[in-house]
């Protein structure tokens, strides 16, 4: 148990049937969920029910099969935090004997942030590309626009000109077209008192 605190990795312990018999400190705040809430319930509570993947079902049949023992490679899946959330996750297993039972060992590690570093990889790549094609200003400023929305989930992004002391939106493609119709045109600058 002593060991277990001190690990900095999120550590899971499930037995066959696929209960969770153990986590460390590191999987309470990963999860955030207690481990009281979670020793002894099924591992597949920590996992989206609604995943296309299945990953419960996926690391179950390589849980029982023993496929990870020969292969040695990582897994993604997708787990839960206590707010319902969903996160991505690399799994590496490993097992141990405990009694005549067997017990196998998830390491977690949270892949949010290279997810999103990914993401942002690509969303530059689509900026660059438009630009190398010489496509129009508000194709490209919409691309922008439509990254930044991505990276701050519920905010929506506008950019506007000025044009003769006045606002014209350039790109504001999930902006409502009353409110882009209403800042149009809108004066701006010392004299407008903005």
């Amino acid at each position: 148990q002593k060991l277990l605190e001190n690990v900095v990795e999120a550590v899971v312990f499930v037995d066959e049937d696929g209960l969770v018999v153990e986590m460390n400190p590191a999987a309470e705040r990963l999860l955030e969920r207690m481990r009281g809430d979670v020793v002894g319930r099924p591992l597949k509570l920590l996992m989206p029910e609604n995943s296309t993947t299945a990953p419960e079902q996926r690391l179950g049949s390589l849980l029982s099969s023993g496929w990870w023992k020969l292969h040695r490679t990582a897994l993604e899946a997708e787990f839960l935090r206590n707010d319902g959330s969903a996160f991505p996750a690399e799994v590496r297993l490993s097992s141990c004997r405990v009694g005549c039972r067997e017990v196998f060992l998830l390491s977690l590690r949270d892949l949010s942030g290279y997810k999103l570093s990914e993401l942002l990889a690509q969303d530059r790549l689509q900026v660059i590309e438009l630009i190398a094609k010489n496509q129009p200003l508000n194709t490209v400023l919409a691309a922008l626009t439509e990254m930044i929305e991505r990276q701050l989930p519920g905010a929506l992004c506008a950019v506007m000109l000025r044009e003769n002391d006045r606002l014209y939106p350039a790109a504001a493609p999930n902006l409502p077209e009353s409110y882009v119709r209403a800042v149009s045109g809108m004066p701006i600058g010392p004299s407008a008192a903005s």
